[in-house]
């Protein structure tokens, strides 16, 4: 009786491993994981040492070095080799990326008693997020090296390109920037600031209004 159990048990929980529920719960979890690309050991390293400052705004930024602002406290981040670089859902990011103004999460350790400099352990910019996803607006006006859209629900957006951004009309003919009209409704692909209200490292720019 107790193997005839014993095998029930086993029996059932192959089942619940092979059932399509639990197949796509660990799937998603693996993919969300790789999606938001999560450092689960810096994570964890941040965690258990060193302090943090939590959005703080960015007022200066030099070679090495950024001014963030607390609470009408500045402190002075220091920048290495070894600092680490998150976007706003935790995706891998450059220090070119931090511009005045963008709201960061600050992790490092005290250099001075004062605790006014942070030797920086991790940036994490919250005013920075890759857009897998589109863009959608009507131009608002044009200039050479970029041009504004008005969006729904983001309002107006300046959008950044260069000589690698495809234009391209709804059916992905190629065309050129010169082809594009204001009023023209268009989606947009690239590296939205959603603090600074800019999209940048754009790499398409598809325009719905242009005849086929």
């Amino acid at each position: 009786m107790k193997n005839i159990f014993r095998t029930l048990i086993i029996f059932t929980f192959v089942l619940s491993l092979l059932s399509p529920g639990a197949t796509y719960a660990r799937q998603n979890e693996g993919d969300k994981r790789k999606f938001l690309g999560v450092d689960l050991q810096l994570k964890e390293s941040l965690k258990s040492r060193g302090i943090k400052i939590i959005d703080a705004v960015v007022t200066a930024k030099n070679t090495s070095t950024l001014t963030v602002t607390k609470d009408d406290k500045s402190y002075t981040v220091l920048i290495t080799s070894d600092t680490k670089f998150r976007r706003h859902f935790w995706g891998k990011s450059t220090f070119a990326e931090i511009s005045i103004g963008d709201r960061v999460n600050v992790w490092g350790n005290w250099t001075d008693d004062s605790h006014t400099t942070i030797n920086a352990m991790m940036i994490r910019n919250l005013s920075i997020m890759k857009r897998f996803g589109v863009i959608v607006g009507n131009i608002t006006s044009k200039s050479s090296t970029s041009f504004v859209i008005l969006t729904n629900n983001k309002g107006e957006q300046t959008v950044k390109f260069d000589n690698s951004t495809k234009f391209v009309k709804k059916n992905d003919t190629t065309i050129t920037y010169t082809d594009v009209n204001i009023g023209d409704r268009v989606k947009i692909k690239g590296l939205w600031d959603k603090t600074l209200n800019t999209i940048s490292e754009v790499t398409q720019v598809k325009d719905y209004t242009l005849p086929l």
